[in-house]
């Protein structure tokens, strides 16, 4: 059995986890209509006034969750590398549009993965994206005439990977391979 601290109001299913789950989302629902907030951190994002909070006071966690939610605000600026017909907040985005098999002029997922791997193979500024191994195992590194299994590493980590969009998303996202590199994902479509 667990009480609500806000209204006292009392969970008494036989699932203590059930209990902890719904008085969770109950305290949400105060939270959202502004109640109880004194022991918690209560953060509102300027753009839409939607807020987040944390009923244990953990600003960090709250922080964290703002930052999150401000990407939906980002701009829609960084056109499809290969039709520029569609628009996406982050380069990462953009080819992992093209990735998918969605884009209109290079439909199926391994023509897409073929168009982006040439199209960032002829950009200069793309080059250190590539796996340096592949020039050691036949020139283009292509297999069968098709894109390699893993063609693009990580300069910093040294982790490869198979398609581009994965490593310009891990070099956004990572606090310790944050280099040049990771910052021409945008310009290379440019």
């Amino acid at each position: 059995m667990i009480e609500c601290e806000v209204c006292y109001k009392v969970f008494s299913h036989h699932n203590h986890v059930a209990n902890k789950n719904n008085l969770r989302e109950h305290l949400e629902a105060h939270y959202r209509r502004g109640e109880g907030t004194y022991d918690g951190v209560v953060i509102e994002c300027k753009i839409c006034e939607q807020t987040f909070y944390d009923l244990h006071g953990n600003y960090n966690h709250v922080e964290n969750m703002r930052k999150q939610h401000m990407k939906k605000h980002d701009a829609r600026d960084i056109p499809c590398p290969i039709a520029r017909d569609k628009f996406f907040k982050s380069p990462a985005d953009a080819v992992k549009h093209v990735e998918s098999g969605t884009c209109e002029m290079c439909k199926g997922k391994e023509n897409a993965r073929m168009a982006i791997f040439d199209f960032l193979k002829s950009k200069r500024v793309a080059q250190n994206m590539m796996n340096p191994q592949l020039e050691y195992e036949g020139g283009s590194g292509r297999r069968r005439g098709g894109v390699p299994d893993y063609p693009y590493k990580c300069n910093q980590c040294q982790k490869v990977f198979k398609n581009a969009s994965s490593l310009m998303q891990h070099q956004s996202d990572s606090n310790i391979c944050d280099d040049v590199s990771s910052r021409l994902g945008r310009l290379a479509l440019g």
